[in-house]
């Protein structure tokens, strides 16, 4: 990036004529699609493949030209209001938090109204790289997108090549034949697009999406209604997942059934399943990392925000407090501290009194 930076002016003519000719033309440069792919282990074994991400390291250029498709094709969809209002990733003015907040909302207007929630947290294997691009360009085309801009993301895929490189080892070059490249500008926004008419698939279902992490939820007085209710739905998910070439890990896919403490909840002839698969009713579950509780009290959350900070105070606290100043702990603090403690605040600020006083007294 430094060398370009000193001869940017200079380039700059050159790029926007490129530019603007693929962009007239349809056509994705082919020497900007070839992507160097690094993998990131997530956790867990570190033998198994699985416990691995891969993120795609795009050419500078490439990334240009990326940005201007993918401001393009947002505003379009903003325009229309083609995206669900339920999809909360990798949309302006949405987070993790205002998701989290619907969804806590969701579970507190039923506990008021009496009503028991069942909440399925669906885990899709690997998704944004099962991504069908002929699914893709035929989705894109009944949104509305069409032309010269529909060519240009057939372009985009069609000529994409990846090379994996390990330890400055790096394997033969291979054509991405399904998937968006994790770390694209275009990918997340054309993953959203893709996933988009999930919502279709029931109405009557209220849904909280963020990116791939799909939750649908279903409401009633008798819980076995309930999980009937939702064995309905997701047989239709299963056969939509088949037709959109995605599957589902029932592994991890669990099942929390929301309630007051006053509330009997039992259950009795029904489990929820997905393909003849049994999924997991648990007491609580972990959502874009804040733990949702069957009664909705935050114990496990500020328990797993304590350890995190406890951690950052053992180290800066008792090993360095005499050899680094005031001003440098203040930014440890409001770096690392602060923001573990600020993640989601809305969310579980309402924790108990006790609760809150272990995260004060590490503060």
């Amino acid at each position: 990036i430094k060398p370009i930076k000193h001869v940017l002016r200079s380039i700059v003519p050159c790029l926007t004529h490129i530019f603007n000719l693929a962009l007239q033309t349809g056509v994705f440069p082919k020497k900007m699609q070839v992507a160097k792919v690094s993998v990131l282990h997530k956790a867990g074994d570190k033998t198994n493949l699985g416990n691995y991400r891969p993120i795609s390291v795009l050419p500078i250029f490439s990334k240009g030209l990326e940005k201007i498709l993918h401001k393009r094709l947002y505003c379009f969809c903003d325009k229309f209001s083609i995206l669900t209002p339920c999809q909360y990733g990798f949309r302006k003015g949405r987070s993790t938090e205002l998701a989290l907040l619907k969804q806590k909302e969701l579970i507190l207007n039923n506990i008021e109204n009496k009503l028991v929630t069942l909440g399925v947290f669906i885990d899709f294997l690997k998704a944004f790289d099962r991504l069908n691009h002929v699914t893709l360009f035929q989705k894109l085309y009944m949104l509305g997108v069409r032309g010269v801009a529909l060519e240009m993301i057939k372009s985009y895929f069609e000529n994409c090549y990846q090379c994996v490189e390990i330890d400055e080892n790096r394997l033969d070059l291979g054509k991405l034949t399904a998937g968006v490249p994790q770390g694209s500008i275009l990918g997340p926004l054309l993953f959203d697009l893709y996933i988009n008419d999930i919502v279709n698939i029931d109405d009557t279902v209220s849904y909280i999406i963020y990116a791939d992490d799909t939750s649908p939820f279903f409401s009633g007085n008798d819980a076995d209604q309930i999980i009937h209710k939702a064995n309905q739905y997701l047989d239709k998910l299963n056969a939509w997942t088949i037709l959109n070439s995605l599957k589902i890990n029932v592994n991890k896919t669990k099942a929390v059934l929301f309630r007051s403490r006053n509330t009997k909840c039992t259950y009795y002839m029904t489990i929820p399943s997905l393909g003849g698969n049994e999924i997991d009713i648990v007491v609580s579950v972990k959502v874009l990392g804040i733990i949702f509780n069957e009664y909705l009290c935050w114990d496990e959350t500020v328990q797993q925000i304590s350890n995190k900070l406890s951690k950052v105070v053992g180290v800066i606290y008792t090993r360095y407090r005499n050899m680094i100043p005031i001003s440098v702990m203040l930014l440890i603090y409001k770096f690392l501290f602060y923001t573990y403690y600020n993640y989601c605040f809305l969310v579980w600020g309402n924790a108990t009194a006790t609760n809150l006083k272990l995260i004060h007294n590490l503060q």
